[in-house]
């Protein structure tokens, strides 16, 4: 099988929640209501394990037309939704893969870090201008849908993803989610540590995608008429390090950093999904999306909330105090998931998920080389604080150690 449920998850627990908020119309067609649908998709997502790591099959994708078809015929259990995962992915290793050049902007200003980033196999180019000639479909396209305006300020930089694809729709996606990574990485210097003020309606990003995203063939043309575009899309100031050495030099090594850590695939996986939560104008939904992203790297789809609080104190010498702060996001966050709560101070707990998440992922990055998989590192996070406790362990250990031998 091309994928699995996770071992010590129960994806049924997660597949009753969503079976709750499904709605299905007399013509057949499937929805999904709720805050709770939101969480629950999203945990689901961290629960499947697939073989390909290459981001080549647009795995969220994949899982959501494998809820809905399984939906439309039946109450969702985990072994119809595995095996309509299964068949999915079957059906789309049979096409080849096909070049093709995803334009796309971005609100940062020059210089840039670097002008070309070759990662995951794809190759993202930063323009100076405009797009080449060869490209100006990308403008038809989008003045031809005629309820639609894209109002991104023409300061953006210009991006052209080149990557390899079995579908349009995966050059797409395959494209954003490189792009992603290297906004989760930028963001780690360019965004505020928090805001007391302004707009609660203002993502917290500061480096954010144009509204537009078009795929195209290598000569230029549009590879379809459809386009992908930003929701949240907010205009916002183009970003410009105030100091560019150090915002480069930043980049460069938590970049080298992250791709010699052995279970580098997870970190970025929720990197993407930090900085995607970022980019959201409803802080409550921004909340539990980061949430979710702060889980799938301290407990991996358990949904076991004592394990994210006890292993995110654990960085910190004054660990019982921030115990106490994450118990209180923890509710809050529940709160918001449960009963649809919409609460003016969401905002200012995104910050603080922010500075949780972020000091994980630091932890992570400085131990490069010292844990071979997540599981390891989360195994160490969960040592006591107390010194006599630890020692205590320790001489437990070695004792079993004697034992064995």
């Amino acid at each position: 099988m091309n994928a699995n449920w996770k071992k010590n998850t129960k994806p049924d627990v997660v597949l009753k929640r969503i079976e709750e908020s499904k709605n299905v119309s007399v013509d057949g067609k499937v929805s999904f209501s709720g805050f709770g649908f939101f969480d629950a998709k999203a945990t689901l997502d961290g629960m499947v394990d697939f073989k390909d790591k290459s981001h080549s099959i647009e795995i969220e994708g994949v899982i959501w037309t494998a809820i809905s078809n399984v939906a439309k015929k039946q109450v969702l259990e985990k072994q119809s939704v595995i095996e309509e995962i299964n068949r999915l992915i079957k059906e789309e290793r049979k096409t080849k893969e096909t070049e093709f050049h995803v334009l796309t902007t971005i609100s940062l200003g020059k210089p840039f870090p670097l002008k070309t980033i070759n990662t995951e196999g794809c190759k993202i180019t930063f323009l100076n201008n405009f797009f080449p000639k060869r490209y100006e479909s990308r403008n038809s396209v989008i003045r031809n849908k005629f309820d639609f305006s894209d109002d991104t300020p023409d300061s953006y930089s210009k991006i052209i993803v080149s990557v390899k694809s079995k579908s349009i729709k995966g050059a797409a996606t395959k494209a954003l989610y490189v792009i992603d990574i290297q906004r989760a990485i930028w963001s780690l210097l360019a965004n505020s540590s928090t805001s007391l003020f302004g707009d609660e309606w203002k993502p917290i990003n500061k480096i954010r995608m144009g509204r537009v995203h078009t795929v195209h063939q290598i000569n230029g043309a549009v590879a379809d008429e459809q386009f992908w575009y930003e929701p949240n899309f907010a205009k916002v100031d183009l970003f410009v390090a105030d100091d560019f050495a150090g915002f480069k030099k930043f980049y460069k090594r938590i970049f080298t950093k992250l791709n010699q850590i052995p279970y580098s695939y997870e970190l970025r996986d929720a990197l993407v999904r930090f900085v995607r939560a970022l980019d959201e104008r409803d802080q409550n939904v921004s909340l539990i999306k980061l949430w979710g992203a702060l889980e799938s790297i301290t407990c991996q789809g358990d949904a076991k909330y004592d394990l994210i609080v006890r292993r995110c104190s654990f960085l910190f010498k004054d660990s019982e105090y921030h115990q106490q702060v994450l118990e209180h996001l923890r509710d809050f966050r529940n709160r918001s998931v449960h009963a649809g709560d919409q609460n003016e101070n969401a905002k200012f707990r995104c910050y603080q998920l922010k500075f949780y998440f972020e000091q994980l992922i630091f932890f992570h990055l400085r131990n490069t080389g010292t844990f071979k998989t997540l599981n390891e590192a989360n195994l160490f996070l969960d040592s006591p604080r107390d010194m006599t406790d630890l020692i205590n362990k320790k001489r437990l250990i070695e004792r079993a150690i004697k034992f064995l031998l």
